[in-house]
């Protein structure tokens, strides 16, 4: 037999106490009550352009994703529950890139709370970068339990409260897992937030993937508690996790904010151009309405402490860092052109003087092939990329055939720039790649050399040390862009200067042959020969 759900309190209850079967209907409500029955004010409106209010995430998780009406933010009459849970949603998972100090440990422990407390029987889980990453969330969530509002909801026996969990009379709970793929694989649970993502483990993340289940729970989100996997970090390196998460595509909505949507409120008696954060704040913070947690002395103080690119990256969520990339001076803003993108001071339209390939061998990693022309100016233009893996050499002839047809023979292509490890039998052919090459009708160079004085050479055409660039890349080369947005050195060696291997560096080893082989050619010799 089914216990009679009892009927909703009215608004001043719903908004002023905390009470389990009585959930806030919409964000406002929601907003309302951690104000008044727990004093956690979280931002609603964004201050900068683009980025989301904290409050949000909060919304869109307790809510399980369903989208409310930002003007009227009505819940539907009671008849008609089938209407709720027809009506569309977000993705259940989430993204929350914030910077540092910007709240997001406190927001997930806020959220887990709410959960607990409002849909019982849910079943939580911490995961964070470390174990001690994941009890911070952990003791936020503990001091909120503190309070005599949410006290007397816990369990009383001891079995069920530890250092890594919390469990309520309403059989909901929420538990800390160490940092593996063992303790994350043996889980089943709705919910899993995931603190510091950007210093996991790729083998952890996807272990992560597969270990939520939806669960049977009626409320103002419907009529079940979505399964979802929540990602939660500051952005701390363009080649890690977080920013595969937030790139464009992907389905799990992203809620990001920096140092300015939570700074505190500015007195108005401060000179804002004499401001260290004016080019960041533009007296916003004199404005704001709802003030943040982040005072603006302390502000100051980091900001002075760290260099600019660490300030965009990891404060103001602007853009990601470049340190340990191979190239910091690859800009999409400067060397990109095409599909109606034309860096400043280029010329596309300027005729080849001769065309040119670049190639790295794969099989199983990637093939990469490059198609350039070199105009009258010396500028390289890369034109085409075609990327391929577990393909046969004749597969890639046959597209560098298509590529010679549409430029008017074979006599078009000046040369072909090739991985010296071309010239080794294939263990697919037998014969060397190179020597395929050869046959099919290419010329093809190949140049031993350090990769140091390759990457180099890239550099300096990209426009190193303020210097103009004279290579542009086409926007239809995507993997090359990304490639070179994210071909790094080891962070965990900074003394180390050869590029970590890895799935970024096949098409940069491809221009890297390409560039090597014009710029030897055509480099002046100084000295006495």
């Amino acid at each position: 037999m089914t216990a009679q759900t009892p009927q909703p309190a009215d608004r001043a209850r719903r908004i002023r106490e905390i009470h389990p079967r009585c959930p806030p209907r919409n964000p406002a409500e929601l907003r309302l009550l951690l104000r008044n029955a727990l004093d956690i004010r979280v931002p609603d409106k964004p201050i900068e352009e683009g980025s989301s209010p904290p409050m949000a995430y909060l919304s869109h998780t307790f809510f399980e994703g369903r989208r409310f009406d930002r003007a009227r933010c009505e819940e539907p009459p009671a008849h008609s529950q089938r209407a709720l849970a027809r009506q569309c949603r977000a993705h259940a998972d989430c993204v929350v890139w914030a910077c540092r100090g910007g709240g997001k440990t406190f927001l997930g422990a806020v959220a887990t709370m709410l959960d607990l407390v409002y849909k019982p029987g849910i079943q939580v889980r911490i995961l964070g970068g470390s174990l001690q990453q994941s009890q911070r969330m952990q003791e936020h969530l503990r001091t909120l339990f503190e309070r005599p509002a949410l006290a007397e909801l816990l369990c009383n026996d001891r079995a069920s409260q530890s250092r890594r969990r919390i469990a309520l009379r309403n059989g909901s709970s929420v538990e800390v897992l160490a940092a593996s793929e063992t303790s994350v694989r043996g889980v089943r649970v709705q919910k899993i937030r995931c603190d510091e993502v950007d210093l996991f483990d790729h083998a952890i993340w996807s272990a992560a993937q597969l270990t939520t289940r939806s669960m049977p729970c009626n409320g103002p989100w419907g009529t079940v508690v979505r399964g979802a996997v929540e990602a939660l970090s500051t952005m701390h390196r363009p080649f890690g996790l977080m920013w595969d998460l937030t790139r464009p595509g992907r389905a799990a909505p992203v809620f990001r904010w920096g140092l300015v949507d939570v700074l505190a409120r500015c007195p108005r008696s401060e000179a804002c151009q004499a401001c260290n954060l004016w080019d960041d704040c533009r007296g916003q913070a004199q404005r704001r309405i709802a003030p943040g947690h982040v005072g603006i002395a302390d502000a100051r103080s980091m900001k002075v402490r760290v260099n600019a690119d660490t300030w965009a990256s990891e404060m103001l969520c602007r853009e990601t860092g470049r340190h340990d990339l191979v190239f910091p001076e690859f800009d999409a803003r400067t060397h990109v052109y095409g599909e109606g993108a034309a860096p400043p001071g280029s010329d596309p339209g300027r005729p080849p003087v001769h065309w040119v390939m670049g190639i790295d061998f794969g099989f199983r990693d990637e093939t990469v092939l490059l198609l350039a022309r070199i105009d009258d100016a010396d500028i390289l233009w890369i034109e085409r990329e075609h990327v391929a893996r577990h393909a046969r050499l004749d597969a890639h002839v046959a597209v560098m055939r298509q590529w010679v047809d549409e430029l008017g023979g074979e006599r078009s292509i000046a040369w072909v720039a090739a991985d010296p490890s071309g010239n080794a039998a294939s263990r697919q052919t037998g014969k060397a790649d190179c020597d395929l090459l050869r046959t099919a009708g290419f010329r093809v160079q190949t140049q031993g050399s350090r990769i140091a004085e390759g990457i180099a050479l890239v550099r300096a055409r990209l426009g190193e040390d303020g210097a103009p660039p004279r290579m542009f890349i086409h926007a239809r080369c995507t993997r090359l862009i990304e490639c070179l947005r994210r071909y790094h050195y080891d962070a965990a060696d900074p003394r180390s200067r050869i590029p970590a291997k890895g799935e970024h560096d096949h098409a940069c080893d491809a221009l890297r042959y390409l560039v090597l082989a014009h710029d030897r050619s055509t480099r002046a010799r100084v000295g006495r020969w």
